[in-house]
């Protein structure tokens, strides 16, 4: 078992979701989506000394079509991005397809955990 280094409450970027729900809802969702690049899924995100995780919570896999999992190996991490964010700041985890991109409260710290787990595991 691997220990867990960060475990929060978070929502993350997934592009390509489309959600349940009313005509109106899925339309609605879809002008979002397409403007931010996705729809934010609120979840967990997992760190621990070899991977990054994001699984959503009951309400999010209920109202979301598909799988709104992400992962990435940290080994496969190029870069760890701050970005600006109203209430929370905003990570993206750099990688192949793209990485992870989330927000969480104490999201700076976050991706200072999460630089130097990518370190450790180099």
């Amino acid at each position: 078992m691997t220990d867990v280094i960060v475990s929060k409450v978070a929502n993350c970027l997934v592009p390509d979701v489309s959600t349940t729900g009313t005509w109106m809802m899925r339309a609605v969702t879809r002008w979002m989506g397409k403007r931010m690049g996705g729809l934010w899924v609120g979840g967990r995100i997992t760190l621990t000394a070899t991977r990054l995780e994001f699984e959503p919570n009951i309400v999010n896999i209920a109202l979301h079509d598909g799988d709104t999992n992400r992962a990435i190996a940290l080994r496969d991490v190029t870069a760890v991005e701050d970005r600006g964010g109203i209430f929370t700041k905003i990570v993206h985890v750099d990688g192949p397809d793209g990485g992870v991109t989330f927000r969480c409260y104490g999201a700076r710290k976050v991706s200072q955990r999460v630089r130097e787990a990518v370190a450790a595991a180099r």
